[in-house]
């Protein structure tokens, strides 16, 4: 079983079983430094700029999924992941935006002083999910399914988001 931020994706599914309760909201945004004087809320909206992407991410694989429909409308950077980099490549415009979900966007605020903005709405709605190997006895993937939606509705869940993560995060199903 792996925990982390798994989104729901088509290579995914061909390698893993995902479990059944969304346990924190992913839903990716366009993040940007509104001190550049851009607004960013849709992938139209970055035609000619460039945008970091951390490699081998769905934030990745969505961006690269746009330019295969529209080539050359805006510019991929990748790299690795690293919090400092992502900041400091927004702040000193080496960069126009990145993809991330609202609570990455309010971690790099929180952290690094800095006051990063997300457009108005995501540009991909998605929860993350537990992940279970193929062979994982259905037994064992019901019975999480079934304590993870307790933990969920017993308000378990919410109360570490906000502990650890500093802001309710849970998905509303």
């Amino acid at each position: 079983m792996a925990a982390y931020e798994y989104e729901v994706n088509d290579e995914r599914k061909e390698k893993f079983v995902y479990g059944d309760v969304g346990y924190v909201v992913w839903d990716t945004y366009i993040a940007y430094d509104p001190d550049k004087g851009e607004t960013y809320n849709t992938f139209d909206d970055l035609k000619g700029k460039k945008v970091y992407v951390t490699t081998s991410t769905n934030q990745a694989a969505m961006a690269e999924n746009y330019l295969k429909d529209n080539p050359d409308a805006f510019t991929l950077v990748y790299g690795e992941y690293s919090n400092e980099q992502i900041v400091q490549a927004l702040t000193s415009g080496a960069v126009d935006a990145t993809l991330a979900p609202k609570y990455q966007i309010d971690n790099y605020n929180k952290t690094f002083d800095v006051d990063l903005k997300i457009g108005d709405e995501p540009v991909h709605n998605s929860d993350a999910y537990l992940l279970f190997n193929k062979k994982t006895d259905t037994k064992l993937i019901d019975a999480v399914n079934t304590a993870l939606k307790e933990l969920k509705g017993d308000g378990t869940i919410k109360k570490l988001s906000e502990k650890y993560l500093d802001g309710d995060y849970v998905p509303k199903d």
